[in-house]
């Protein structure tokens, strides 16, 4: 047998990669493979493996290069001291993931120590660790030295100095806010609030209330990264929290005016230069309960319980016979509340001295901070996902009733769920598909709804419910499934970054009758306040923009994170074990960033194989021109992968903008990206489309919803495509040569065309269906 050694650097890349994707010794078939690729270069020298590693498109599986570890990042002008700083934090991050005690982390400090070269000066405790590292980033260690503990009717809340919390925010992230400097040289940062309670633990009836804030300026996916989220206060009880005493502290300190930041200028530290901005908070943020409680308004069971129009309850018996239930009916036939009207309904509580009205009872916990109602946000992650679109799926799984009307005679019959083969379509369909990186919560069987978190009914909604549940959804259910289609188009609408004012427009006829077939269908049992509320969204979207730009998604995240940092669950410790693994996670982001700052990640160039050069060098008629391909590429939130050698892989397949006058894009197979001269290039083979999803919703569907569905539409970007794509084909393996082979078939386009990376569901009739992924930045 050959000598791995002694083989050819393309033939030991190839050799590599096809061992990671087999899991096999491919190394040992290496002289029955010598012949099989001919597009290299034969006069290339031999060279060691730890050459052909570091050159792979992915060498962190194989090696540390792309590490996450600070130590692992040392370059020869760090000193003694930067790599003993890098090892700390790499171990208190380390630490508080894996929840480690103080105890135990001293014990293997102390262990450390003991055997590291004396010079190192590594700490022997934990304190001292800490110390050693918050003196590194001595600015956002003051932040937490500053927070302040108290204690109000047995609940303990902790109180940040919100001032220099934005401060740290703003300066950190100045290169994304300087552009947006106004004519007075000030920059306006916008502040969306954020609050919501989550449970400590299972086994606990302690519940965290965290108070925070993002700035909106700042592009999605970095807004809402936990290192830039504003901590403002946290609320720990096993009661609804005292919201005045929550928010005081933040509204008395809550500076308006102009303040001003050093930012370095140049090169050095000796450039600096000075940065105006003023802060406003432009948003409210969060459940039904949260908001109405820091509003200081009644509970939403209250007769007006929205806070967006004068609707009032109706208390009348369930058409079912499940007892008594408050209904709500459509904001369509309701006046719009205002902040005049607000403001005027405040004053007439006060005159009349009575508890409440039009389910006001008093000035909001916020002050004049954030208007009532315009700058209160309804969100589609609990108002949506987890209201009528959670009650109809399970209602479509698992039975229901509905009205049936025949000849004016009301009649209530059970339509019954599914059945065993319904349930193995959709657990095989699920297995057969194609779940890109971005999807860190896939989609579970349907037996498991119940355990349904808000990212997986978010996949349920954009991805399963046009593709899979289409299949499935052909029985007496049918109806009450497209009338969710209807609502699931109308809020995907609504999540496009760009929405216009005609989309709005639509959206909202699509939302108003959505509820009146949903109504017709499950009378009063649909006649909830979330139900109420989303006929408000296409009016939330109109004031601020896309419902992807305030979803609780980051703000669910954050209270489960800051859970997970709390080991003692009792009230009195638990607030300052807390405030000091929140100052050791953020001195780290601190310091890391510096790191990046001074030595920031090249792009994962790969060593440029003959083929893509001769293609590029054709494609731009240019036979000098200097190709170099990459292993990856960001764009629009997406991280895109090339297929390389195999027909697709699962980070490789984008719509972009086609020619084709019958579909509004086209839908491609990334199969290397190149860089030519500093700009990037894909290269992709096109994927033959075969119509759009609306061609293929159930037979004998309601005419009329579907013809209101094509009025304004995000399905006509949801393709079935022509070729099924079987889920083994990302591990079929090509030889080199395949690129040449398929050269002829290939297309160049810029990043500028690209307009969302996709998902491939299949389903078990060998029909595969192409979705694209929406709000990725939502799966942080």
């Amino acid at each position: 047998m050959k000598s791995f050694n002694l083989l050819p650097k393309w033939k030991q890349k190839r050799l590599l990669s096809v061992s990671k994707t087999y899991g096999g010794d491919i190394l040992r078939m290496s002289d029955t493979m010598a012949n099989r690729d001919t597009d290299v270069d034969s006069s290339e020298e031999p060279f060691e493996v730890e050459e052909v590693i570091e050159s792979l498109p992915k060498p962190h599986v194989y090696r540390k290069k792309w590490s996450e570890n600070l130590i692992d990042r040392v370059t020869e002008d760090d000193t003694e001291d930067d790599k003993l700083i890098y090892f700390l934090s790499d171990f208190l991050k380390i630490k508080d993931e894996a929840a480690m005690s103080d105890r135990s982390a001293t014990k293997l400090l102390n262990l450390f120590a003991s055997y590291l070269p004396s010079n190192m000066k590594c700490p022997r405790t934990i304190e001292g660790c800490r110390s050693f590292v918050r003196s590194m980033a001595p600015d956002i260690a003051a932040i937490y030295d500053e927070a302040e503990e108290v204690i109000v009717d047995d609940a303990r809340i902790l109180l940040m100095p919100f001032n220099k919390a934005v401060k740290s925010v703003v300066k950190r992230n100045i290169e994304f806010l300087l552009p947006q400097t106004n004519e007075q040289g000030v920059i306006d940062i916008n502040l969306q609030l954020h609050t919501d309670g989550v449970e400590v633990s299972k086994s606990s009836r302690l519940k965290i209330w965290p108070l925070n804030a993002v700035i909106e300026n700042l592009p999605n996916k970095i807004r809402i990264a936990k290192s830039n989220v504003i901590m403002i206060a946290i609320h720990l009880s096993d009661k609804t929290p005292n919201f005045k005493a929550f928010c005081e502290k933040f509204v008395n300190d809550f500076n308006s005016g102009i303040q001003v930041i050093f930012h370095n200028g140049g090169d050095c530290d000796i450039h600096k230069s000075t940065v105006k901005f003023r802060v406003k908070c432009n948003m409210l943020t969060g459940d039904i309960p949260a908001i109405r409680s820091i509003l200081n308004l009644q509970s939403h069971a209250c007769q007006f319980g929205c806070l967006h129009c004068y609707c009032e309850a109706v208390t009348e018996p369930s058409i079912f016979g499940n007892g008594r239930k408050r209904t709500y009916a459509s904001s369509e036939v309701y006046a719009l509340r205002t902040n005049e009207s607000y403001q005027k309904d405040l004053r007439e509580l006060i005159a009349a001295g009575v508890q409440s009205f039009y389910g006001v009872k008093g000035a909001s916990h916020l002050s004049d901070l954030v208007r009532v109602p315009e700058d209160v946000a309804i969100d589609y992650f609990h108002t949506v996902l987890l209201g009528p679109f959670k009650e109809d799926i399970t209602r479509i799984v698992f039975s229901y009733m509905s009205i049936n009307k025949d000849n004016s005679i009301v009649k209530t019959v059970k339509i019954p769920g599914f059945v065993d083969p319904q349930f193995q379509h959709f657990r095989n369909s699920i297995e057969m598909s194609i779940f890109p990186s971005e999807m860190k919560r896939r989609l579970k069987p349907l037996t498991e709804i119940d355990n349904f978190k808000g990212m997986e009914w978010k996949n349920l909604m954009l991805y399963a419910m046009p593709t899979i549940l289409s299949d499935i959804c052909n029985g007496a259910c049918k109806p009450l499934y497209l009338v969710n289609l209807c609502l699931t188009n109308a809020v995907i609408v609504l999540m496009k970054e760009n929405v216009s004012s005609v989309d709005i427009k639509k959206s909202q006829e699509q939302l108003y009758q959505w509820y009146v077939d949903r109504t017709a269908i499950l009378g009063n049992e649909a006649m909830t306040l979330k139900a109420h509320q989303v006929t408000h969204l296409s009016e939330i979207v109109e004031r601020h923009g896309s419902l992807c730009h305030y979803s609780c998604f980051f703000g669910e995240g954050l209270g489960y994170t800051l859970t997970r940092m709390i080991s003692s669950k009792t009230i009195d410790r638990s607030l300052s074990q807390l405030k000091t693994r929140l100052s050791d996670y953020n001195v780290i982001n601190a310091i890391i960033e510096n790191k990046e700052r001074q030595n920031p990640h090249a792009n994962k160039y790969i060593e440029t194989r003959m083929c893509v050069r001769d293609f590029c060098q054709y494609r731009f008629d240019d036979f000098s021109l200097d190709v170099q391909e990459l292993g990856e590429c960001h764009v629009k939130g997406y991280v895109i992968k090339p297929a390389y050698d195999l027909p697709f892989s699962k980070d490789s397949i984008v719509s972009y903008k086609g020619d084709n006058p019958m579909f509004k894009s086209a839908i491609g197979v990334v199969k290397s990206i190149v860089s030519i001269k500093a700009k990037i290039w894909l290269i992709i083979k096109p994927i033959k489309i075969k119509s759009t999803i609306l061609d293929r919703f159930p037979v004998n569907a309601n005419d009329r919803i579907l013809s209101h569905i094509r009025e304004n539409t995000m399905f006509d970007q949801y393709f079935c495509l022509e070729e099924y794509m079987p889920k083994e084909e990302m591990t079929s393996y090509r030889p080199m040569s395949y690129f040449v082979n398929e050269s002829r078939q290939l297309i160049a386009i810029d990043l500028d065309a690209i307009l969302y990376k996709c998902l491939i569901i299949n389903t078990p009739g060998k029909k595969s269906f192409c979705c694209p992924i929406i709000a990725p930045f939502e799966h942080n």
